[in-house]
């Protein structure tokens, strides 16, 4: 078991180029203090202000129940009642208003999703969990990075890189109940990281890390996930059937980046963006020529 990467009040470009070019995890602290989320929000806050919202919520059997968010709250406030958890929630559903709470951070600024509305706030979530819950081992959407900022409560992290689940052989035993009750135990032969996030703490899980995550105390959570240049070539090439929604993500973050080199210097992070994006059309282009060669060969034949 390893101790996680701890970075206080990070520079972009520290944050840029020791965590995610590296596909390196991190836990960090000093970001976005002053933001409406930390500042505002509460398991009153939501039950005050949203308390007659009907909400879908799941028991520790995984059973989903629709529930208000008042009843939530109070569930989770009760010694004698198991509570349910509130996950996924897409922000926009319940209020887009609460956007504006979020610190919009330049670390996670280079995202491809914003591009788009259709995918913009897809994957913005908010987590309302009473002790004991929590997510089981997985990777996320897309290969997508992702970021948890605590609002309140405390969280315990288990992430696991794909290279290290990969040379276990455990890819295919993740989704087994064995496996999620005997976590611990089951990577015991791997690498691993487990740590507390505490209130006005980020975690930065990079693109393909597994990751679950235990409430250890009632918690409040906010969660995005982005996908840049460094993820895009495995997002492309896990999601096919969306390669024409990256296309079009990737025409307006290189336009958006050539607008802006064009009236000033860029970053030593937007150009080694800038070099990835190129790296990423090269690559597609050779396939495409592969491929043009492969089916040329394939007529030739056919017209024998």
């Amino acid at each position: 078991m390893q101790d996680i990467s701890r970075l206080v009040s990070p520079s972009l470009e520290e944050f840029y180029f020791s965590c995610v070019i590296k596909n390196n995890p991190a836990l960090m602290s000093g970001l976005g203090e002053t933001c409406g989320a930390l500042n505002h929000w509460s398991f009153d806050f939501f039950s005050r202000k949203y308390g007659e919202r009907i909400v879908s919520a799941t028991d520790s059997a995984g059973v989903t129940h629709r529930i208000s968010m008042s009843d939530l709250i109070q569930g989770l406030k009760d010694e004698h009642s198991a509570g349910l958890y509130l996950r996924s929630l897409k922000i926009t559903s319940l209020d887009s208003g609460l956007l504006s709470d979020i610190p919009l951070l330049p670390h996670f600024s280079f995202d491809l999703l914003q591009g788009a509305e259709s995918t913009r706030d897809f994957l913005k979530e908010i987590f309302i969990g009473p002790v004991g819950s929590g997510t089981r081992l997985h990777a996320d959407l897309w290969h997508s990075h992702s970021w948890m900022l605590l609002v309140a409560g405390l969280k315990e992290w288990t992430l696991v890189s794909p290279s290290e689940l990969l040379k276990a052989g455990l890819e295919k035993k993740v989704r087994l109940k064995s496996f999620v009750d005997n976590l611990d135990s089951e990577l015991k032969e791997v690498e691993y990281f487990k740590f507390l996030q505490k209130p006005g703490e980020f975690v930065y899980v990079p693109s393909g890390w597994w990751h679950s995550v235990r409430n250890v105390e009632c918690s409040i959570g906010v969660s995005f996930n982005f996908v840049d240049a460094n993820s895009l070539p495995a997002a492309y090439a896990g999601t096919q059937e969306r390669a024409s929604m990256f296309d079009e993500l990737l025409e307006k973050a290189v336009g958006a980046l050539e607008q802006k080199k064009a009236q000033t210097e860029l970053s030593r992070v937007e150009l080694h963006m800038r070099s990835k994006y190129l790296s990423f059309v090269n690559s597609r282009i050779e396939a495409l020529e592969n491929k043009r060669v492969e089916l040329y060969g394939l007529r030739e034949i056919l017209a024998r």
